[in-house]
């Protein structure tokens, strides 16, 4: 096995950045130092968002990706259609924020879901549907 030591890689020219390809059967030391076998690609998160829902259902600034577009489905209820879609109409969501003085709760139900969009609930912790000023929602999963 050959070894490299670089600082830095550039492209053919010396212009910053390159692409840097790995296969989802690649190898990689964790930092205990074992060498493991991980699917890299399917663990990122391929969309983020944050957004609020209290006067508007809108995103907060630019904190957006792989989003093209959310709507207010009613109280607490938001609809998010990705730019790439995913693999599969079933993916990992996660989301937190709310309003910490009501408590706070999140879900989705099973049609809530195809494979460029998914819709979050947010509620009380009584799951009573309420809109909140902070959330931030994220998805992991195998793109298309």
């Amino acid at each position: 096995m050959s070894n490299i030591y670089v600082d830095t890689i550039r492209k053919t020219g010396g212009s910053l950045g390159t692409d840097i390809r790995v296969k989802n059967t690649s190898v990689y030391e964790s930092d205990g130092g074992t060498s493991v076998t991980q699917n890299l690609v399917q663990s990122l998160v391929k969309a983020y968002v944050c957004y609020t829902t209290s006067s508007s259902t809108a995103i907060h600034g630019s904190e957006s990706f792989n989003h093209s577009s959310l709507s207010d489905e009613g109280t607490g209820a938001t609809k998010f259609t990705m730019t790439n879609p995913m693999s599969a109409s079933k993916f990992s969501l996660s989301d937190s924020g709310g309003d910490g003085s009501a408590g706070y709760s999140s879900w989705v139900e099973d049609d809530d879901f195809s494979t460029s969009t998914y819709e979050f609930h947010l509620g009380n912790g009584s799951y009573s549907s309420q809109d909140g000023p902070y959330h931030a929602g994220q998805v992991i999963g195998e793109l298309a």
